[in-house]
């Protein structure tokens, strides 16, 4: 299993990286489901990263529902939100088993492509306004 506080810290960083610089931004409130096969999905970890401003991220609970939060770079803290626009969705399996060095590493719950920051093929447009969004994987 990949720690939560290596995904958490990782993510944490790329946060931080990218609201550090650039014009001013929208922010709305983001919440969702992620479904696998039509079926919902815990234990999965999203980034989305947004074409300007700080990244966002969120972990699915146990009916597969999320909340998206970035961290304002203005008083370093966690709030809820994402960038209004278009964004790359990555998606890790946080309850993926890690391996020995040398070990093949056993397939997870979902395909490697959407873990990806720069080939993930799911995007998703953020629109003003609080919303609710549906991330379906094969």
């Amino acid at each position: 299993m990949i720690p939560r506080t290596t995904l958490w810290a990782t993510a944490l960083i790329m946060a931080a990286v990218a609201g550090c610089s650039g014009p001013s931004y929208e922010i709305a409130e983001v919440d969702g489901v992620v479904k696998v096969k039509g079926q919902p999905m815990k234990g999965l970890f999203l980034q989305f990263l947004p074409e300007n401003g700080p990244t966002s991220i969120a972990e699915t609970d146990d009916a597969g529902r999320f909340r998206l939060q970035y961290r304002d770079p203005k008083t370093n803290t966690m709030k809820d939100g994402a960038v209004v626009g278009k964004h790359r969705v990555v998606v890790m399996d946080a309850e993926r088993p890690s391996v020995a060095q040398g070990e093949e590493p056993k397939p997870g719950r979902i395909p490697d492509k959407y873990s990806d920051m720069v080939k993930s093929p799911l995007t998703q447009e953020i629109r003003s306004g609080p919303q609710s969004i549906e991330i379906l994987i094969d």
